[in-house]
């Protein structure tokens, strides 16, 4: 649900009654967003991404989604995009199955939610 992307979603949402989506969360998006669950930051400005590695990405909230996508498949499906803001994690998205070539519209999925 990034901006780009916004009118395109609000065009598929309005096509597809409620009722007949999928029981599904949806997310495509980067590996940004640097905040973890136990940052102490209270002024975002104060952040930055130094703490994201290879070694501590599982513990930043859009990593916690894609993973717990792929333990709950059927309830999330939540995917990295191709464009890979921290490199050194790239290997790993993709050994791991996290990370998508490609974005799929959101009418193709069918889901009931975008979240970001």
């Amino acid at each position: 649900c990034t901006r780009r992307y916004h009118d395109q979603l609000q065009q598929a949402s309005s096509k597809r009654a409620w009722a007949e989506r999928h029981d599904t969360l949806f997310w495509r998006g980067s590996d940004t967003g640097c905040l973890s669950a136990t940052s102490n930051c209270t002024n975002t400005c104060d952040c930055d991404c130094a703490n994201w590695t290879r070694h501590t990405w599982p513990l930043f909230p859009r990593s916690r989604l894609v993973l717990a996508s792929s333990l709950a498949p059927n309830r999330i499906n939540a995917f990295y995009t191709k464009d890979t803001v921290h490199k050194d994690c790239q290997d790993t998205y993709d050994a791991s199955g996290l990370r998508i070539g490609e974005i799929v519209p959101p009418e193709v999925e069918g889901s009931k939610l975008c979240w970001q």
